[in-house]
């Protein structure tokens, strides 16, 4: 499987949209290589388990722990949106236009909702 990890480049660009380093304590040293595992997972579908242990990727428990953090924060929402945003700034998407798809799931006879 090939090496699925964020260039330098990419790197540059989302490291700044980060939560500050904590002033006291432990520094975080591990930011890219989580997001690097998130990456991994995402694009093969693995479970966290089966993420490879390397220098490119953070332990499973350490992943989960920041993608939850991460999401309460709304930091990868805060990426999403400025990455989307960065995009249609240089004509690489058109956000004008869009769908969005609804579904439910019907209850079943007698089921509460």
């Amino acid at each position: 499987m090939e090496d699925l990890k964020l260039s330098d480049e990419q790197w540059r660009v989302i490291a700044p949209l980060l939560p500050s380093q904590p002033q006291t304590g432990r520094r975080r040293e591990h930011d890219r290589q989580v997001l690097n595992s998130l990456v991994y997972r995402l694009k093969t579908g693995v479970r966290y388990r089966d993420i490879p242990r390397s220098e490119n990727y953070a332990a499973k428990s350490t992943v989960y722990h920041w993608l939850s953090k991460w999401s309460e924060a709304g930091v990868l929402e805060r990426i999403w949106r400025q990455l989307l945003a960065e995009l249609e700034v240089k004509g690489e998407i058109d956000l004008s236009r869009g769908s969005l798809d609804g579904s439910f799931v019907p209850a079943k006879k007698g089921a509460k909702r």
